[in-house]
């Protein structure tokens, strides 16, 4: 299957999903803006006194009528009356035409990184082929003049440094010489129809916390647990992204499908992976199956997706910066980065620091 034929299969399944519980319509109603929803989760929202579509924001007057939309109702009808078993079918090819283009992706993916690779090694042996000469020009006696010795080890030094610019690795983080690969680093968002209404995020500093009791908590939940989902979506690249969670005396950072459950928690279905600190104990979760870690729970980690491979690893920031528990997975979607705190200990907190380190 083509990824326009795979494109088109989304938009046809997000267009049965209602945007505020995120579940098959129920009693499908469409706004004037032409955004649908399911009428009970509608009615839920104005009855607030919010005059404005969830979506777009356009205002609405004051004398709405929801007027039901009878497309969908017709598809969800069919859906109702056995077109579920079809629709597996469906779903069962273009699962069956995706593992193949997936399949085929990744060879190619691997033949351009092998390539990336190899221009990348003639150009580091070109560099030190050039730089012996130089250098061994360069010494002195070492009896006669060691001040010499000591500038020209210095000039090596610098242009050790330099080359490992050139690789764009970081000062500080020897972590990314056990990538071997470049990684987007990514600056998450949290839009707070994807959180938990205990859970707010301050922008400026870059800081996902727990409410007090007492704060004002006016938005919908998106899940029953208290975690987040943030608003990037990854089905193709490398990606990574740190977190500072020094603040949070239990915490889980992971990835999910956006389809996830409202009362489904990170790591323990089917469709979320993740490492989770929890007293003093740091695990890796998945399907509701915990993998104990030999580690202790570090101050800062850095997630790395790669979803051309289907490798998810957690990685620490601490001391040998060390990886912490990796997961093979065969993506049959994009996914979302994804975490959860531990909500009744107020002030817990994760900083998503703005630039890689």
């Amino acid at each position: 299957m083509s990824a326009a034929h795979e494109d088109i299969l989304k938009v046809v399944v997000n267009s049965l999903k209602c945007s505020i519980c995120f579940e098959l319509f129920g009693e499908p109603v469409t706004l004037a803006c032409g955004h649908s929803y399911c009428h009970s989760c509608i009615e839920s929202h104005l009855v607030r006194g919010r005059r404005n579509c969830p979506q777009c924001r356009f205002s609405l007057p004051a004398q709405h009528k929801l007027r039901k939309n009878v497309s969908l109702s017709n598809i969800l009808d069919l859906q109702e009356a056995g077109g579920r078993e079809i629709w597996n079918q469906v779903a069962a090819r273009a699962d069956h035409c995706f593992s193949y283009e997936r399949e085929k992706l990744t060879r190619e993916a691997l033949v351009r990184r092998l390539e990336f690779l190899k221009l990348e090694i003639k150009k580091i042996e070109t560099f030190l082929t050039e730089l012996n000469p130089q250098s061994e020009d360069a010494l002195p006696d070492p009896v006669s003049d060691p001040e010499k010795i000591s500038e020209v080890l210095l000039e090596d030094r610098d242009a050790l440094a330099g080359l490992t610019g050139a690789c764009g690795l970081s000062d500080s983080a020897a972590v990314g010489l056990k990538f071997s690969e470049p990684a987007e680093f990514v600056l998450l968002s949290f839009s707070p129809t994807l959180g938990h209404r205990r859970l707010a995020f301050v922008p400026e500093r870059r800081r996902m916390q727990v409410r007090s009791s007492r704060s004002p908590m006016t938005q919908n939940s998106r899940f029953d647990a208290c975690q987040w989902m943030a608003s990037q979506e990854f089905s193709a690249g490398r990606h990574y992204w740190d977190v500072d969670v020094s603040l949070c005396s239990g915490w889980a950072a992971g990835v999910a499908y956006p389809g996830l459950g409202r009362n489904e928690k990170l790591g323990r279905s089917s469709s979320s992976w993740c490492i989770e600190r929890s007293s003093t104990r740091l695990s890796a979760w998945h399907n509701n199956a915990e993998t104990p870690l030999k580690q202790g729970c570090p101050e800062s980690i850095r997630v790395l997706l790669d979803m051309d491979s289907g490798r998810l690893s957690f990685w620490s920031l601490t001391d040998r910066q060390d990886e912490l528990y990796n997961f093979q997975v065969d993506f049959c979607g994009p996914v979302r980065p994804m975490f959860w705190l531990f909500g009744t200990q107020q002030r817990n907190a994760l900083i998503f620091p703005v630039t890689n380190r």
